[in-house]
Protein backbone atom coordinates (compact mmCIF):
# COMPACT_ATOMS: atom_id res chain seq x y z
CA UNK A 1 0.00 0.00 0.00
CA UNK A 2 1.62 3.10 -0.56
CA UNK A 3 1.81 6.22 1.88
CA UNK A 4 -1.04 8.27 -0.24
CA UNK A 5 -3.70 5.34 0.29
CA UNK A 6 -2.80 4.93 4.05
CA UNK A 7 -3.89 8.74 4.61
CA UNK A 8 -6.60 8.27 2.69
CA UNK A 9 -7.33 5.28 5.00
CA UNK A 10 -6.76 7.24 8.26
CA UNK A 11 -8.92 10.00 7.29
CA UNK A 12 -11.58 7.65 6.66
CA UNK A 13 -11.33 6.35 10.16
CA UNK A 14 -10.92 9.75 11.53
CA UNK A 15 -14.43 10.88 9.66
CA UNK A 16 -15.87 7.64 10.86
CA UNK A 17 -14.83 8.41 14.25
CA UNK A 18 -16.03 11.69 14.94
CA UNK A 19 -19.38 10.54 12.89
CA UNK A 20 -19.16 12.47 9.67
CA UNK A 21 -18.93 11.55 5.78
CA UNK A 22 -15.28 10.90 4.69
CA UNK A 23 -16.22 13.66 1.68
CA UNK A 24 -17.50 16.31 4.41
CA UNK A 25 -13.64 15.51 5.96
CA UNK A 26 -12.03 16.10 3.02
CA UNK A 27 -13.98 19.35 2.18
CA UNK A 28 -13.43 20.95 5.70
CA UNK A 29 -9.92 20.09 4.91
CA UNK A 30 -9.33 21.39 2.18
CA UNK A 31 -10.98 24.97 3.45
CA UNK A 32 -13.85 24.69 0.66
CA UNK A 33 -16.70 23.94 3.23
CA UNK A 34 -16.88 25.74 6.84
CA UNK A 35 -17.23 23.70 9.76
CA UNK A 36 -21.24 24.90 10.82
CA UNK A 37 -21.89 24.98 14.61
CA UNK A 38 -23.41 21.21 14.73
CA UNK A 39 -20.47 19.72 13.26
CA UNK A 40 -18.19 21.80 15.75
CA UNK A 41 -20.57 20.39 18.95
CA UNK A 42 -20.83 17.43 17.63
CA UNK A 43 -16.77 16.94 17.10
CA UNK A 44 -16.49 18.55 20.69
CA UNK A 45 -19.08 15.96 22.00
CA UNK A 46 -17.13 13.02 20.23
CA UNK A 47 -13.24 14.27 21.24
CA UNK A 48 -14.72 15.37 24.50
CA UNK A 49 -13.54 19.42 24.11
CA UNK A 50 -14.88 21.69 26.19
CA UNK A 51 -18.23 23.19 24.63
CA UNK A 52 -16.99 26.07 22.16
CA UNK A 53 -13.27 25.15 21.81
CA UNK A 54 -13.64 24.57 17.98
CA UNK A 55 -13.98 28.34 17.72
CA UNK A 56 -11.21 29.72 20.12
CA UNK A 57 -8.19 30.79 19.06
CA UNK A 58 -5.90 28.81 20.90
CA UNK A 59 -2.49 30.41 20.53
CA UNK A 60 -1.10 32.85 17.94
CA UNK A 61 -0.21 30.85 15.51
CA UNK A 62 1.03 30.89 11.56
CA UNK A 63 -1.29 28.30 9.97
CA UNK A 64 2.35 27.07 7.81
CA UNK A 65 4.13 25.95 10.73
CA UNK A 66 4.92 22.52 10.20
CA UNK A 67 5.27 22.24 14.18
CA UNK A 68 2.09 23.64 14.84
CA UNK A 69 0.49 21.32 12.71
CA UNK A 70 2.33 18.29 13.70
CA UNK A 71 0.92 19.22 17.60
CA UNK A 72 -2.36 20.01 16.74
CA UNK A 73 -2.61 16.44 14.47
CA UNK A 74 -0.56 14.45 17.64
CA UNK A 75 -2.94 15.83 20.33
CA UNK A 76 -6.59 14.88 17.89
CA UNK A 77 -4.99 11.88 16.85
CA UNK A 78 -4.68 10.67 20.85
CA UNK A 79 -7.71 11.60 21.80
CA UNK A 80 -9.14 9.52 18.85
CA UNK A 81 -6.88 6.97 19.93
CA UNK A 82 -7.93 7.18 23.50
CA UNK A 83 -11.96 6.49 22.34
CA UNK A 84 -11.38 3.90 19.74
CA UNK A 85 -12.44 0.58 20.39
CA UNK A 86 -9.39 -2.39 20.55
CA UNK A 87 -10.74 -3.49 16.80
CA UNK A 88 -10.10 0.15 15.87
CA UNK A 89 -6.83 0.65 17.37
CA UNK A 90 -5.43 -1.97 15.52
CA UNK A 91 -6.61 -0.38 12.17
CA UNK A 92 -5.04 2.70 13.11
CA UNK A 93 -1.68 0.61 13.81
CA UNK A 94 -1.80 -1.18 10.85
CA UNK A 95 -2.43 1.65 8.78
CA UNK A 96 0.76 3.71 10.48
CA UNK A 97 2.95 0.19 10.03
CA UNK A 98 1.99 -0.05 6.29
CA UNK A 99 2.78 3.84 5.77
CA UNK A 100 6.19 3.78 7.88
CA UNK A 101 7.16 0.19 6.44
CA UNK A 102 6.85 1.75 2.32
CA UNK A 103 9.63 4.74 3.60
CA UNK A 104 12.27 2.39 4.45
CA UNK A 105 15.36 2.40 1.53
CA UNK A 106 15.53 -0.94 0.01
CA UNK A 107 18.72 -2.79 1.52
Amino acid sequence: MNPAASLVGLDKAFAASIQIANTSLSSYKSGSRPIGDRIARQIESILQLDWGWMDTVHQDEDPNDDEVELNRFLKLAARTYKRATPVQRQMLADMLKLSLGSNKKPA
